[in-house]
């Protein structure tokens, strides 16, 4: 094997031209390879929650947006985070593993649903890296690969945990759902004003 200026050859066969072809290729029918990628990790993603140590590396990205969602809602809505972690353990059942928590001081019937819902702010997350990555970086093939990788990793860790959802049912459900409905009428009405003003 050798390296003659930006080629690199192999007994003589210019391995660049036949990896420059493929690359073209895969870029050229990138909604169809992106399809077939998405597919291949979220299969990898699902095989590897087997085992703790592949399964923190598979996830970690998400892990910490996932964590890091609930996070910055909590403080938003005054649940005061003080424990925010992405070293997985094993599950108390022992059937899986927890990737990641955060642990809160003051949760209560106003912010207990969005905070557990948190996220689901992912998915527009989501759809920004979809729509703007290659407005910032150059359409290349690892480029590409990076950019299906995000959003399979910001989809699957947008959908609310088991434990999430068991938390909105926690207490008085009604006052949770009131107050979730509370937050996001806030949210609204502060987005209108910012709108109106200019601001948005």
């Amino acid at each position: 094997m050798m390296i003659k200026g930006n080629r690199l050859r192999i007994f003589g066969l210019d391995l660049s031209y036949y990896l420059e072809n493929i690359s073209n290729f895969i870029l050229d029918k990138k909604f169809f390879f992106a399809i077939f990628f998405a597919a291949v990790l979220g299969r990898i993603l699902q095989s590897s929650k087997s085992n703790i140590f592949s399964a923190w590396i598979m996830f970690l990205t998400g892990t910490f947006f996932h964590e890091m969602a609930h996070f910055l809602v909590g403080l938003v809505t005054f649940s005061m985070p003080y424990k925010f972690s992405i070293i997985p353990k094993k599950s108390e059942d022992g059937n899986g593993y927890i990737l990641g928590h955060v642990k809160f001081l003051n949760s209560n019937w106003y912010n207990i649903a969005i905070t557990s819902l948190a996220p689901v702010l992912l998915m527009p997350l989501a759809y920004f890296v979809y729509d703007y990555y290659f407005f910032y970086f150059e359409f290349n093939l690892l480029n590409f690969i990076i950019w299906i990788f995000l959003i399979v990793s910001l989809l699957f860790s947008s959908i609310p945990s088991s434990v999430d959802i068991k938390n909105i049912f926690s207490g008085n459900f009604i006052a949770n759902i009131f107050g979730f409905a509370l937050n996001v009428t806030i949210i609204l009405f502060m987005f209108f004003i910012g709108e109106f003003y200019g601001y948005i």
